[in-house]
């Protein structure tokens, strides 16, 4: 029996590690499952560039607007998160389903505003059309708070990453060994990347380029959720046609670490009965 595709991409500060129990709770003989995290994704773009790329690929740009850089001929408004996953979708010989988390999600919604004819379908937890409030769209963080997080991240990163984590676990309280062994792992990754990916999230809006996605989509968010409002996951509900949201009461950003067999199962039932 052939096996489906699944792509599960992890968000900002966090290892693919992050979602290794929902990948192993999935049953991985029923799914030919990639697991990548957001710095991956640029790592990826990174190493291609410095190889050497062929006149349409991913050209990196200059300056300051770090949410466009990796934007390339054929998609000049592709973020490079976002060509890269293109680029392992594409080497897959069926359409698949895509798994984001947090930031991972806005790149897998970014992804399938380009071309969702690449999707089979899409689980999109914790997840936000722009990770920045606005005026008539408040669900979000202040982007004054994100820039100030990038000043602050690059002077005392393990402070900023420690509160970081302490918000994406509430309401529960993390350990201070597992606490720490996740600040490890956010620094091993580097200053520059959390940079660009706050970048990212500071400028990315997704909320006029919905229209048209008809794929199924399930939504899934923490009622609890300190980094992502939940209202943010049901505006995207009332927003894509064919999606429907579950929300996890008591729970908060962290549904993959927190409650990774409940969330297999939920998504498991997508794929069986929706893609």
């Amino acid at each position: 029996m052939k096996r489906r595709p699944l792509v599960l991409i992890a968000g900002w500060a966090h290892t693919e590690h992050a979602l290794h129990p929902v990948a192993s709770a999935l049953h991985a003989a029923a799914y030919d499952i990639k697991v990548k995290s957001i710095w991956q994704l640029l790592d990826q773009m990174e190493k291609a560039t410095r190889q050497g790329c062929s006149p349409n690929a991913c050209r990196p740009a200059r300056g300051e607007d770090l949410a466009r850089r990796g934007a390339c001929k054929e998609n000049p408004g592709l973020s490079c998160y976002a060509y890269a996953l293109k680029q392992i979708l594409q080497k897959q010989d069926d359409p698949c389903v895509v798994v984001g988390w947090s930031a991972g999600a806005i790149v897998a919604l970014e992804v399938t505003c380009e071309t969702p004819g690449s999707l089979k379908g899409l689980v999109l937890i914790g997840a936000t059309p722009k990770f920045c409030a606005e005026e008539g769209y408040p669900w979000g963080v202040a982007a004054r708070n994100v820039r100030a997080m990038i000043m602050q991240v690059r002077k005392e990163p393990r402070a900023v990453l420690g509160r970081f984590f302490q918000d994406v676990s509430w309401p529960a309280v993390e350990s201070e060994s597992c606490l720490n062994e996740k600040v490890n792992a956010a620094c091993h990754i580097g200053i520059e990347h959390l940079v660009h990916g706050l970048e990212y999230l500071r400028k990315m809006d997704l909320r006029d380029r919905l229209k048209g996605i008809e794929i199924p989509i399930l939504v899934i968010h923490g009622k609890k959720d300190r980094i992502v409002p939940w209202q943010a996951g049901a505006w995207l509900n009332r927003s894509l046609p064919n999606s429907r949201i579950i929300i996890h009461k008591g729970v908060g950003h962290d549904i993959p670490e927190r409650q990774a067999v409940v969330l297999a199962s939920q998504i498991r039932e997508f794929l069986e009965n929706r893609c």
